[in-house]
């Protein structure tokens, strides 16, 4: 266990909110937990989507790695068991963290890296199809062109309800597209778009029945939900350590299930091992790709320890507690319509994480307009110091080509139901202005 401490007590009785005189339920010392990062206190932060925030032990300890890596380089590079290039350690580590062995996890400098060492590395030819959703993030898009232009395989994206109501409602829009040419269902575990939290599961146990391989972008995952890839069921995983888990930039994971055996021959499109007599897994293969900042990636095995200190239920419930609180506040201004996240309300919120999409008005044609949205998400930062951020993406068939624009709120542990607060009335001033 790294050198980490925190004081995490519970509290002696519900706190009130000052702002809505709503009572909150006991939770641990979120505000001990918030003293941990070293966030400017002239800002709120709600952009963790984009990146997360270094703890204060966690920035100690990584400084530390640097140090020591500096005094030797080539002694750490070669030999040490924690730095060394084969990221042996590190590796075990972010397995047990996510629920398979280390031998079947390469780490990785980022999601994108990861997509496109599944994606393209996969055996896919003309004709074979992809099948995913309008809701991927461009990193992906872009090896799936690039594998289009290159061999001649078909991209496909399926429109998704925003919001989406259920599980079922989801599987059943991929079951009804899935046909033989398709080899590949690549699934966004959390969009990045509206933050729907996709059945990965029940996804991955319809394309197992197909024989078609799934490759997942945990991007928005890793450190918001507890994950068990044996569970899941998927053949790749690719994530990130510097948005949620809060860990260094520059760090990712890439799950591969059965690397030793590599049952879909991935070919590690990034190596120095390849075509040599040696027959290495494919993830070693893929680790093996020259220098990396391996310190880093030992501080993201650190801020995966830290996660699991706190707890990984507690920190889901907390998300979509401050996602409720927050979905709360925009209904109150602006209607139920104007959301495009899946619904929050306790007892419902299998599809919800820490991302809620929006529009503040309560005319459905403002999804439409760019200005207003780009204008508001500039502005916030600009004149209020309140970073969010905006997005777009295809929504409804009916839409035709038109794009619809909205807010895109990231909650994190750090924080809290006053940030939200300050959020919507910053907001609420700039609509009326």
């Amino acid at each position: 266990m790294p050198d980490i401490h925190v004081d995490f007590k519970e509290y002696g009785k519900p706190l009130k909110n000052t702002v809505t005189g709503m009572y909150l339920p006991k939770s641990p010392d979120w505000n001990a937990i918030r003293r941990l990062f070293r966030l400017d206190p002239s800002i709120v932060y709600l952009n963790s989507g984009t990146e997360g925030s270094i703890p204060k032990e966690i920035q100690k300890n990584y400084f530390r790695y640097i140090k020591e890596w500096a005094s030797s380089p080539s002694y750490y590079f070669a030999f040490d068991k924690t730095f060394q290039d084969w990221q042996k350690s590190n590796r075990e580590k972010a397995g047990k963290f996510i629920g398979t062995t280390g031998e079947n996890i390469c780490i990785t400098n980022n999601t994108s890296e990861g997509l496109s060492m599944a994606l393209l590395g996969v055996n896919l030819r003309e004709g074979d199809e992809i099948l995913s959703t309008l809701h991927d993030y461009p990193s992906s898009e872009s090896a799936c062109h690039v594998l289009s232009k290159t061999r001649g395989v078909i991209y496909t994206q399926l429109y998704l309800p925003s919001p989406a109501e259920s599980k079922e409602e989801i599987v059943n829009i991929f079951r009804n597209a899935i046909n033989p040419k398709t080899k590949v269902l690549l699934i966004s575990h959390i969009t990045y778009t509206t933050g729907l939290r996709m059945p990965a599961k029940e996804l991955c146990r319809l394309a197992a029945e197909k024989n078609i391989i799934t490759i997942i972008d945990g991007a928005h995952a890793l450190g918001t939900l507890p994950l068990e890839m044996e569970e899941t069921g998927c053949d790749f995983y690719a994530a990130a350590g510097h948005k949620w888990l809060n860990g260094p930039p520059g760090t990712g994971i890439l799950f591969i299930r059965d690397a030793k055996r590599n049952p879909y021959n991935l070919l590690p499109i990034i190596s120095e091992l390849y075509g040599f007599e040696t027959p290495y897994p494919v993830s070693d293969m893929l680790q093996i790709r020259g220098c990396s900042d391996t310190p880093g990636f030992t501080a993201m095995t650190d801020a995966m320890a830290l996660n699991e200190l706190i707890g990984k239920e507690k920190i889901l419930n907390r998300l979509l507690e401050l996602n409720h609180y927050l979905q709360m506040r925009i209904i109150s201004e602006w209607g139920k319509d104007c959301l495009l996240s899946p619904s929050c309300t306790p007892g419902t919120q299998e599809l919800c994480s820490g991302i809620v999409s929006f529009v503040p008005s309560r005319n459905p044609l403002k999804r439409f307009d760019k200005d207003f949205i780009t204008g508001i998400s500039q502005r916030v930062i600009q004149e209020y110091k309140i970073w969010i951020r905006d997005v777009s993406f295809m929504d409804k068939p009916s839409d035709g080509n038109k794009l619809t624009y909205v807010l895109r709120v990231s909650v994190n542990l750090f924080n809290n139901f006053d940030d939200i607060d300050k959020l919507i009335l910053a907001i609420k001033a700039l609509c009326e202005k």
